[in-house]
């Protein structure tokens, strides 16, 4: 994480001056994140009361949100707390060094909904710890994981989106940054990924009880640094999970992707991706199998009680 990776550095730096060849472990301390909020407790605040308490009386007593729905229907608090860990810092001969930490993270977040006079509707915590790793080298970049857990607040976006494209439809899952590559059985390989002619489209994904649903991202478009060439999605498109025949997980050299087999008898193609900081994005093969797997899991309940 940040916070490992930053005190890692400063003391790469630092050995680095003065030995000539070590393996030194050194524990890293518990604190909260850099620009992480610390006031969201492991329970609902006791100042909030459903039916009451308004959305005036959270911001004042929580601040400012870390995001929020367009339509103020709700708020996201979030916090990243490291528990603590380890790293391992090798120093070379030559002055250069190398270094892998470990951290216990625990990520909490905090999302309050309001009815349309204003009023909290309803509450939700969620908390998730998980071990994180990350890599420094002097010289040399920092490489810095992906928390296990979204703080971003981009699935409730998400949400909001299929609630307008779709009502009526119960969600089942959400993907916030994907690649579509329509009428395509296959993404381009490696050789053709800088060629204009095979640009995928980026879009959020969401899974519903009858449907598959892509809608402009509200990310920005990924930056000259991304793998291929991809334009924001022109607008949402809404596959009944009736005309999808089979979504299988596919993986083409080292890029993983879901092949959708349509009753048309064309085949699409969604890549699941994850974000690593700026415009970087990189392939997610677990999300990718997860997301084929509840696809087809969908499709056959959806199949089946149609022929009820």
């Amino acid at each position: 994480m940040g916070r490992a990776s930053s005190i890692l550095a400063a003391v790469l730096v630092g050995s680095a001056g003065i030995l000539l060849s070590a393996c030194i472990p050194i524990p890293l301390v518990s604190g909260y994140e850099g620009g992480s909020r610390q006031n969201i407790p492991a329970q609902v605040p006791t100042f909030v009361v459903q039916g009451e308490t308004t959305r005036a009386d959270v911001v004042l007593a929580l601040g400012e949100p870390d995001r929020s729905a367009d339509d103020g229907s709700w708020l996201l608090y979030g916090s990243g707390y490291s528990q603590g860990g380890l790293a391992l810092v090798a120093v070379g001969n030559a002055g250069g060094a190398l270094g892998l930490a470990q951290e216990k993270m625990r990520y909490r977040l905090l999302v309050i909904r309001f009815d349309d006079t204003g009023v909290i509707s309803s509450t939700e915590i969620r908390e998730k710890f998980c071990p994180e790793w990350s890599m420094v080298a002097v010289p040399g970049p920092a490489s810095e994981p992906a928390p296990c857990f979204d703080l971003s607040g981009d699935d409730l976006v998400v949400s909001d989106l299929v609630s307008a494209a779709a009502p009526g439809e119960r969600l089942i899952g959400t993907y916030p940054h994907v690649v579509w590559w329509q009428g395509q059985e296959n993404p381009p390989d490696l050789a053709l990924f800088s060629r204009p002619g095979r640009q995928g489209q980026w879009a959020a994904l969401a899974v519903t009880d009858r449907s598959l649903i892509l809608t402009p991202s509200g990310t920005p478009v990924p930056g000259p640094d991304f793998a291929y060439l991809v334009s924001p999605i022109a607008g949402t498109i809404r596959l009944p999970l009736t005309d999808i025949r089979e979504a299988t997980s596919n993986r083409r050299y080292l890029v993983p992707f879901i092949t959708l087999a349509l009753a048309d008898g064309t085949r699409c193609s969604i890549q699941v991706m994850t974000g690593t900081g700026g415009s970087t994005y990189i392939w997610d093969y677990g999300q990718t199998r997860a997301a084929a797997e509840m696809l087809r899991e969908s499709i056959k309940a959806a199949t089946d009680g149609a022929g009820n």
